[in-house]
């Protein structure tokens, strides 16, 4: 796998976009999470111009709106673990 190149956006922290085995992987981060989306080399896309059209503001700001829903899904988890753990032990007075 080989890195073609970085897209700037004001709205994504970062932004990576690898080659592959026919196939472009665009990675999108956040501070604590990640999504990779894969495209198919000659579906539309034939490499790096293609690729930055097709990553507009609109589609950055629904892979944002998706971070926020994960960091929400785990925060829940992680919220419903801790619940679990107290009620697992007795109180010792």
């Amino acid at each position: 796998m080989r890195e073609v190149g970085q897209i700037d956006s004001k709205l994504c922290k970062k932004i990576t976009v690898f080659h592959y085995n026919h196939r472009y992987l665009i990675k999108f981060e956040s501070s604590d999470y990640e999504q990779i989306y894969k495209v198919r080399e000659g579906t539309n896309v034939n490499g790096m111009d293609d690729i930055q059209r097709l990553v507009n503001d609109d589609f950055v700001l629904t892979v944002m709106g998706r971070f926020k829903q994960m960091n929400t899904d785990f925060i829940r988890t992680l919220t419903g673990l801790e619940d679990d753990d107290e009620d697992e032990f007795d109180m010792i007075l």
